[in-house]
């Protein structure tokens, strides 16, 4: 069956590519992207010795030799590299190239995305989406970069607070400028972050909700990082009655966010970072949040707000070549207190472990993966709704959400013709609790210390096993197939409803470049 928007436009061309070739290698939402995961393997392995790998997008120039200066040796591999090292780090260098070298025009292309879709017990349905990114670097300090869709998919999520036409959304998903300072680099416009270490997702900052109109400052400075950013978030909309009539409110949202980076040794990268939503009707962009230099919990107190603040920590410690441990804690609301019944309300906190190997057969081309996080109830929630740690539907941090837990473990097989194949299983255990939902307070009623179970309520659990594969050797053309089986027991929270179901995806995605 092809849909309304395959009729008009799947002839013109094939399929989407998903590699960005800004200045900044862009986030996908599902943090599938393989160049990505080659640089993760990449730096795992022993390679690309300057990158700090824990703040996301990458600046190329950071990672990659100038293909325009020859003596530029700074990011070449070992003579140790494996074959698998060599073939992953030239392909990403080829075809992320025109992203060093000053232009007088920009590059420009179109890309179209097919994707087949079959689910247990429903229909076969196809998604296409057109797409076009434009990169435009005229000189070497500043560049520009956007990109725009119209997605059937996004139509069908319903999460998606946009506008919808025939089965069809459209969004500009990152429009940004970029300016190289002397010290610094400063990004105006539309992007994503992503903070920490984890290979799925990050407690704090993640790819998981949509891009943000942001002001973003970065410094890099030897084995230090600094990052700094101050956003504009989807507004929140609530109505108030009165005897004779009803109004609408608009709640203006903000968010700020800084993180310190430091590689103390070049077996250990530690990260700190911090940020803090608020807003309020009629309220600005609070300066005193926007300062570098400030802490937010601090001026939160001092000045009386309600705001909504977090703190996290994480780091990467490579034991040895091909070894990586890495996890990241973070801290939503502690109760350091114990002397009224209000300082029984539980912690909300988040933590992360995991550890990553590469060849743990030698030259073998395999990566092994575990990892594990665990969200409190209420985390990412809070007394006042518009304070939420959500953007356009989606947690800013973690995709599980709060008041889950995950064990994640996969194997996956490079291959040096240019594709991989992964196995996958995943335990998660759901609780009752939402980022959703109304913020209440039993502490104040419970008699006695107040205690709740993790997971909350009845346990909803999922097992969930996968087999994908990716072809991506082809310079215009990739293809992905994703397969996905799910055991539920207690679905929907409801105990002894169990239930079981399949779904399968094939995409094809290819990239044609106008100029």
């Amino acid at each position: 069956m092809v849909s309304r928007l395959g009729k008009y436009i799947f002839t013109a061309c094939l399929a989407v590519a998903a590699s960005a070739t800004g200045q900044t290698l862009q986030l996908d939402n599902s943090f599938q992207s393989s160049n990505y995961d080659m640089i993760r393997r990449l730096k795992n392995q022993g390679h690309l010795g300057n990158l700090f790998e824990n703040s996301r997008p990458y600046d190329l120039r950071y990672i990659f030799r100038d293909p325009s200066d020859s003596t530029d040796v700074r990011y070449s591999l070992s003579v140790t590299a494996s074959p698998y090292d060599r073939s992953m780090y030239d392909y990403i260098q080829q075809i992320l190239e025109s992203s060093f070298s000053p232009t007088s025009r920009p590059h420009i292309w179109f890309d179209l995305a097919s994707r087949g879709a079959l689910a247990d017990g429903g229909n076969a349905r196809s998604y296409e989406s057109l797409s076009g990114r434009m990169f435009w670097r005229p000189q070497p300090r500043f560049s520009v970069y956007t990109s725009f869709s119209f997605d059937e998919t996004l139509a069908d999520d319903t999460m998606f607070t946009g506008k919808v036409w025939n089965g069809v959304a459209g969004r500009i998903d990152y429009a940004y400028l970029q300016f190289d300072l002397s010290y610094f680099k400063l990004y105006f416009g539309r992007d994503k972050a992503a903070w920490g270490p984890g290979r799925r997702g990050n407690l704090l900052m993640s790819a998981n909700s949509a891009s943000m109109d942001m002001v973003k400052l970065v410094g890099s400075w030897g084995p230090v990082q600094y990052t700094a950013i101050t956003a504009v978030l989807d507004p929140y909309f609530t109505s108030v009655s009165y005897v004779d009539t009803t109004v609408e409110l608009r709640i203006n949202r903000y968010l700020s966010a800084h993180r310190f980076e430091v590689r103390p040794h070049r077996s250990l990268t530690l990260g700190f970072s911090e940020s803090v939503i608020y807003g309020g009707v009629g309220r600005q962009i609070e300066l005193y949040y926007t300062n570098p230099l400030t802490w937010y919990h601090g001026e939160q107190l001092n000045k009386d707000n309600d705001d909504n603040t977090f703190l996290a920590i994480d780091f990467t410690f490579y034991p040895k070549r091909g070894i990586s441990l890495y996890g990241e804690f973070l801290v939503d609301d502690f109760q350091i207190e114990k002397e009224s019944k209000g300082d029984d309300e539980p912690n909300e906190l988040g933590y992360m472990l995991g550890l990553y190997l590469t060849d743990p057969i030698p030259v073998s081309g395999l990566d092994l993966s575990v990892e594990y996080t665990r969200i409190n109830n209420r985390t990412y929630n809070q007394g006042l709704s518009w304070n939420r740690y959500v953007h356009d539907g989606k947690i800013i941090g973690h995709f599980l959400g709060p008041d889950r837990e995950s064990i994640y473990f996969s194997i996956r097989k490079w291959f040096l013709w240019g594709g991989w194949a992964t196995l996958s299983y995943e335990r998660q255990n759901i609780g009752e609790g939402n980022v959703f939902d109304d913020w209440t307070r039993p502490w104040l009623f419970s008699i006695g210390a107040y205690h709740e179970d993790f997971p909350t309520g009845t346990v909803e659990k999922r097992d969930i096993i996968g087999v994908s594969f990716r072809l991506y050797s082809m310079d215009w053309i990739h293809f992905d197939i994703d397969n996905f089986y799910t055991s539920v027991k207690n679905n929907g929270n409801m105990p002894g409803e169990s239930d079981s179901f399949y779904e399968g995806r094939l995409t094809a995605t290819a990239s044609v470049p106008i100029l």
